[in-house]
């Protein structure tokens, strides 16, 4: 499986699978939209959580990215 989104690319973290798995369950990927504030890039077997603008111009760490 490989999801690959655009974006910035300076607030880059990668995880494992099965962190992934965990992470997509907690936030709930099917309703993506609501979360456009990351994105997500799955590339061989690893998730990249990217930090993007959300509606708020506001930014995010990748702590608090990671935060479930």
């Amino acid at each position: 499986l490989i999801l690959k989104l655009y974006g910035p690319h300076k607030n880059r973290k990668v995880i494992s699978a099965t962190d992934a798995i965990d992470l997509m369950v907690a936030q709930n990927l099917t309703t993506f939209t609501i979360f456009f504030n990351r994105f997500y890039e799955f590339i061989y077997g690893t998730l990249q959580i990217h930090t993007i603008v959300d509606w708020k111009h506001q930014t995010y760490s990748d702590s608090e990215i990671m935060t479930v």
